[in-house]
Protein backbone atom coordinates (compact mmCIF):
# COMPACT_ATOMS: atom_id res chain seq x y z
CA UNK A 1 0.00 0.00 0.00
CA UNK A 2 2.97 2.31 0.48
CA UNK A 3 3.71 2.02 -3.23
CA UNK A 4 0.17 3.17 -4.07
CA UNK A 5 0.45 6.15 -1.74
CA UNK A 6 3.79 7.12 -3.30
CA UNK A 7 2.55 6.55 -6.86
CA UNK A 8 -0.62 8.63 -6.52
CA UNK A 9 -0.67 11.44 -9.08
CA UNK A 10 -3.42 13.94 -8.30
CA UNK A 11 -2.92 15.64 -11.67
CA UNK A 12 -3.63 12.42 -13.62
CA UNK A 13 -7.41 12.71 -13.13
CA UNK A 14 -9.00 16.17 -12.87
CA UNK A 15 -11.15 16.65 -9.76
CA UNK A 16 -10.61 13.01 -8.79
CA UNK A 17 -13.04 12.05 -6.02
CA UNK A 18 -13.71 8.38 -5.46
CA UNK A 19 -13.68 5.58 -2.95
CA UNK A 20 -12.05 2.31 -3.96
CA UNK A 21 -11.83 -1.06 -2.32
CA UNK A 22 -8.92 -3.28 -3.22
CA UNK A 23 -8.94 -6.91 -2.23
CA UNK A 24 -5.42 -8.19 -2.66
CA UNK A 25 -4.97 -11.88 -1.90
CA UNK A 26 -8.22 -11.70 0.10
CA UNK A 27 -7.17 -8.71 2.23
CA UNK A 28 -9.41 -5.63 1.81
CA UNK A 29 -8.10 -2.06 1.70
CA UNK A 30 -10.14 1.13 1.48
CA UNK A 31 -8.78 4.02 -0.58
CA UNK A 32 -10.48 7.41 -0.43
CA UNK A 33 -9.35 9.99 -2.98
CA UNK A 34 -10.34 13.65 -2.70
CA UNK A 35 -8.36 15.51 -5.35
CA UNK A 36 -4.87 15.91 -3.84
CA UNK A 37 -5.71 14.00 -0.65
CA UNK A 38 -5.55 10.25 -0.35
CA UNK A 39 -6.35 7.98 2.55
CA UNK A 40 -5.48 4.28 2.46
CA UNK A 41 -6.59 2.01 5.30
CA UNK A 42 -6.90 -1.70 5.90
CA UNK A 43 -10.48 -2.91 5.83
CA UNK A 44 -13.54 -2.77 3.64
CA UNK A 45 -15.03 0.30 1.95
CA UNK A 46 -18.77 -0.44 1.95
CA UNK A 47 -19.51 2.73 -0.06
CA UNK A 48 -16.86 2.02 -2.72
CA UNK A 49 -17.38 3.41 -6.22
CA UNK A 50 -15.20 0.56 -7.49
CA UNK A 51 -14.04 -2.74 -5.99
CA UNK A 52 -11.07 -4.60 -7.47
CA UNK A 53 -10.07 -8.15 -6.53
CA UNK A 54 -6.71 -9.42 -7.72
CA UNK A 55 -3.40 -10.87 -6.67
CA UNK A 56 -0.83 -8.21 -5.73
CA UNK A 57 1.34 -9.04 -8.76
CA UNK A 58 -1.64 -8.73 -11.11
CA UNK A 59 -2.38 -5.26 -9.75
CA UNK A 60 1.27 -4.26 -10.05
CA UNK A 61 1.39 -5.39 -13.68
CA UNK A 62 -1.81 -3.46 -14.44
CA UNK A 63 -0.49 -0.29 -12.83
CA UNK A 64 2.77 -0.62 -14.77
CA UNK A 65 0.84 -1.00 -18.00
CA UNK A 66 2.45 -4.33 -18.86
CA UNK A 67 -0.83 -6.26 -18.60
CA UNK A 68 -4.12 -5.32 -20.23
CA UNK A 69 -7.32 -5.11 -18.17
CA UNK A 70 -9.26 -7.17 -20.71
CA UNK A 71 -6.69 -9.96 -20.57
CA UNK A 72 -6.67 -10.33 -16.78
CA UNK A 73 -10.45 -10.02 -16.55
CA UNK A 74 -10.93 -12.68 -19.23
CA UNK A 75 -8.44 -14.92 -17.43
CA UNK A 76 -10.28 -14.49 -14.12
CA UNK A 77 -7.29 -12.80 -12.46
CA UNK A 78 -9.19 -9.53 -11.91
CA UNK A 79 -12.74 -9.08 -10.68
CA UNK A 80 -14.29 -5.62 -10.96
CA UNK A 81 -17.49 -4.33 -9.35
CA UNK A 82 -18.84 -0.83 -9.76
CA UNK A 83 -18.44 2.04 -12.19
CA UNK A 84 -16.17 0.97 -15.10
CA UNK A 85 -15.08 4.58 -15.67
CA UNK A 86 -13.59 4.56 -12.19
CA UNK A 87 -11.25 1.75 -13.26
CA UNK A 88 -9.66 4.01 -15.87
CA UNK A 89 -9.33 6.78 -13.26
CA UNK A 90 -7.75 4.40 -10.76
CA UNK A 91 -5.21 3.06 -13.24
CA UNK A 92 -4.26 6.58 -14.37
CA UNK A 93 -3.97 8.04 -10.87
CA UNK A 94 -1.91 5.17 -9.44
CA UNK A 95 0.26 4.32 -12.46
CA UNK A 96 3.61 2.81 -11.50
CA UNK A 97 6.85 3.18 -13.44
CA UNK A 98 7.52 0.44 -15.93
CA UNK A 99 10.82 -1.41 -15.65
CA UNK A 100 12.17 0.98 -18.32
CA UNK A 101 11.36 3.95 -16.05
CA UNK A 102 8.23 5.22 -17.83
CA UNK A 103 4.82 5.28 -16.22
CA UNK A 104 2.00 3.39 -17.87
CA UNK A 105 0.49 6.69 -19.01
CA UNK A 106 3.71 7.78 -20.83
Amino acid sequence: MLALRAAYDAAAVAEHRATYQLELAGEPFAIAVRCEEIDIRPGAAPDADLTLRAAPMTLTRLLRGVTRVDDVRAGGRLQVEGDPNRLEDFLAAFALPRPNGRTSGS
